[in-house]
This record gives structure tokens, C-alpha cells and sequence, in this order.
């Protein structure tokens, strides 16, 4: 219990029932026993308290290591949810970036096909091979984020977006018909977040241009530092 009132108190029961006994039972004893007699009593008393409270140490110690495992459990476990939780939103982020834009330009390509009728074979067979790469390459690019779901811890994640891709993601927009022209006039290399930023902005422009605005002409001008500013 580790009380000290009822450890003294206790203790003090003890050594006096210990002597009371030995006045109701006399035992021989040389003179001046009675000293070694209380000592020996108090001593032993000394170590039955000693060893309680050793024992309820180890014990408030042994439960404050339960109480911190716990602790960390309950932690580790809350982490765990949040990390699903952030991944959750980074993949469907991811989704929606990359499938927006391929999607959009096969609606479009199709709404083409659908609305004219003067098209000539030449056309026709252009726009249905872009169809066709785009759906392609949305599923690729499906496969590849949801791939990460499905990775092993160690295998790295599949590269991702960045400035150095714009022309090639200027590229498909105009081979699926819109009329887009690009300036860039950055210096250095940006970072990776940033480079990768500047791409979706980029990427969301575009499919906002193919879903909204069809025919108009989109101009990207792309200029800053890296490091700096880009704009």
C-alpha cells in the first residue's frame, strides 16, 4: 500500500505485540537481551516494510509501462487511420487529375465524330486513333495509381508528372484537336512539387478548355525562376 501512517503504525503494532509477548511468555535470556531482542524485531519489520515497498514500486512502474504501451498503441493506431485517410485523398486527387483530362479529350474526339458529318476518312481515322491512344492512356495511367495500392512496401512509386512533360502534355491535347500553342521561358529546374504543380494547373486548364470552351483557341504561357517564381 506504501502509506506511511499505516506503515509506521503497523510497524510499531508489531515490535510492541512482539515484546508483549515475550512479557506473557518469558524465555531465558541473558542480561540486556531485551535491546538485541527489539533490534532483531524492528529489523525484521525494516525488511518486510523494504520489500512492500520494492513490490509496489514495481508495480506502479510495471503499470505505468502498460499505461504507456497502451498509450503508444492507441497512437500508433490513430497514425494508421490518418495515413490511410491522407492516401485516400492523395489517390483520388491523382485519379482526378489524370483521368479529367484523357477522359475529356475522347469526349471531345467523340463529340466531333458524332457532330460532323463532312469529315473526310483521313479524319475520321485520326480522330478515332486518338480515341483510342487516349483511352489507352488513361488506363495506364489508372493502372499505374492504383498500383500503388496494390505495391510492396519497397518498390518505388511510378514517376510522377513534371514541368519537363508540359510540351508532351501540350502534344496530346493538340492531336485531339484543340488549338493550343505554348511559351516557356523558365530558368533553372523547379522542384519536384512545384514542377509537378505547374503540370496538373496546366493539365486541369486544358480539360477545362476541351470541356467548356471546344474550338477556342489556348494560349499557355509558362515564365519565371525556378526557386524564385513561376507564373
Amino acid at each position: 500500500r506504501r502509506r506511511q501512517v499505516e506503515i509506521g503504525v503497523v510497524a510499531l503494532v508489531y515490535v510492541a505485540a512482539s515484546q508483549l509477548t515475550l512479557a506473557l511468555y518469558p524465555v531465558q535470556s541473558p542480561p540486556g537481551s531485551l535491546w538485541l531482542q527489539l533490534a532483531l524485531t524492528t529489523l525484521s519489520a525494516g525488511i518486510a516494510v523494504a520489500i512492500g515497498v520494492a513490490i509496489g514500486a514495481r508495480r506502479v512502474e510495471v503499470r505505468s509501462l502498460r499505461e504507456r504501451a497502451e498509450s503508444a498503441e492507441r497512437e500508433r493506431t490513430a497514425w494508421a487511420a490518418q495515413a490511410r485517410a491522407l492516401e485516400r485523398n492523395r489517390i483520388a486527387r491523382e485519379m482526378h487529375d489524370v483521368l479529367a483530362h484523357r477522359i475529356s479529350l475522347v469526349a471531345m474526339q467523340a463529340g466531333v465524330l458524332d457532330h460532323r458529318g463532312n469529315l473526310s476518312t483521313e479524319e475520321n481515322r485520326t480522330l478515332i486513333r486518338g480515341i483510342a491512344d487516349g483511352s489507352h492512356q488513361a488506363l495506364e495511367e489508372l493502372r499505374d495509381v492504383l498500383g500503388v495500392l496494390r505495391a510492396d512496401p519497397g518498390r518505388p512509386e511510378p514517376p510522377q508528372p513534371s514541368l519537363d512533360r508540359v510540351p508532351e502534355l501540350v502534344a496530346d491535347a493538340r492531336a485531339s484537336g484543340l488549338d493550343v500553342t505554348l511559351t516557356t521561358t523558365v530558368t533553372g529546374k523547379p522542384s519536384d512539387i512545384v514542377g509537378r504543380t505547374c503540370y496538373r494547373v496546366i493539365q486541369e486548364g486544358l480539360t477545362n478548355a476541351a470541356k467548356h470552351a471546344p474550338g477556342a483557341h489556348v494560349h499557355i504561357t509558362v515564365e519565371g525562376t525556378a526557386g524564385d517564381e513561376l507564373h
